[in-house]
Formats: structure tokens, sequence, C-alpha cells
């Protein structure tokens, strides 16, 4: 996963970092981060103990957070599952790299669905025609059919214009394009996997193979 990728990136940079150091410094610095390790390892286990499977979450780094959930699944309640997917996917900056696992998430019959979206954001939802008109901003035509889209057009031109930054370059060199794309689809109201309101970005998620109507703009271009 990109996730893992940049995680190793991170050690190796640390490890070259620490073999400039003189020999008893760098000795020095091992050992501190032994002993750090082992406490953040005992505190990891009696958050499992505990059932605190959010603070056990937050106990890792931002881009390691989405494997640790992977591996606790089978911990989980239903009610745990759906929020704590909530909050990582409110929390990640980058979903294309691992998109086939977060439609499996999202896409799991697992009971308890309805904490995956607030109280108003279900009512929201509920309010929308049975056809709905969404945009999608990226930073090129692969990127197109992804999971996350908006009902406000210029918030996905913000996006689309995001997407050729820098930030965005470092967090997934990958799918980082060059040209600002704006995305225009249909989806069913029926095969929407979610909608959020946090952030203020009108988010729509969706299966990419639900939408219909699809048609692009470069960001110069879009309506």
């Amino acid at each position: 996963m990109k996730t893992k990728t940049m995680s190793n990136f991170m050690e190796k940079q640390k490890a070259a970092a620490l073999d400039r150091l003189p020999v008893d410094e760098r000795k020095q610095v091992k050992a501190a981060l032994a002993q750090g390790r082992k406490k953040m390892d005992q505190l990891r286990q009696k958050k499992l103990r505990d059932k605190d499977f959010a603070g056990y979450l937050f106990t890792f780094s931002h881009d390691e957070r989405f494997d640790s959930f992977l591996k606790i699944i089978p911990k989980l309640s239903a009610k745990e599952y759906w929020e704590l997917l909530r909050e990582l996917w409110m929390m990640a900056e980058v979903i294309e790299p691992d998109r086939t696992t977060w439609l499996r998430l999202l896409q799991s019959k697992r009971s308890g669905r309805e904490f995956l979206m607030t109280k108003g954001e279900r009512g929201a939802l509920a309010k929308m025609p049975d056809r709905i008109e969404i945009w999608r901003g990226c930073g090129h035509a692969a990127g197109v059919r992804g999971l996350s889209w908006t009902l406000d057009m210029e918030r996905a031109k913000m996006f689309a214009s995001y997407a050729c930054q820098g930030r965005r370059l470092y967090l997934a060199a990958s799918s980082c394009g060059s040209t600002p794309i704006v995305a225009r689809a249909i989806c069913g109201k029926a095969h929407v996997l979610a909608f959020f309101k946090e952030r203020s970005e009108a988010e729509i998620v969706i299966n990419p193979k639900k939408l219909k109507e699809v048609q692009t703009f470069s960001l110069a271009g879009s309506p």
C-alpha cells in the first residue's frame, strides 16, 4: 500500500540521520528509541485489552493508521467498525492508492451501516433526488473515476487545482497529475455509499462503476 511505502521511506530517512551521528551518540539515541518503542507497545496492548480501539489507532502515525485498522477489524463491533471507518476516511488525504481496499470496507455487509453517517447526513441524503449531479476534481484523466465526489462544483475545482500542487506530489506521487481536470457525473441515490457534510465538502462517496453520464473538463474550460 502507498501508506506503507511512505512509512518505509520515513524509516530510511531516520536511519540515514542516525548513521551520521558519532558512534557513542548513535548508541544513546538508539537505546532511547528502543525504550520508547517498548513503552508504546505496552500502551497499545493496554488499549487493546481495554477495547479502546480509537485510542489504539491514534498511537500510530498518520501513514500507519489505515493498516493498523485493517488488523483489528475482527475485534470490532459493528458500531465501532463503521464509526472508526468514518474517522479514518475523514483523516485520509489520499484515497486512490488504496481504493480497492477502501471500496471493500465501505461495501461491507456488516450491520450498523447507519453509524457511518451522522443523523443529519442521513437525513440530507434521504432528501436528495433519485438522480444526483456530482463533481470531482483531479490531476489527470485516470483519476476521474474515484470514490470521492462532491455536490459542489466550486469545491471540485479547488480539488483539481490542489491535485497538481507540491503537497499532493509528496503524498501520492503515483496519482498526481499536471493537468487539473473537473469531472461531472450522475449517480443514483440508491448507490451512494455515504454522504459527508464534515469539512464543508458535501462529499458523496460512491463506487465509480455506478457513475453515469461522466463528462470531463479542463479546469480552465469547466462550467
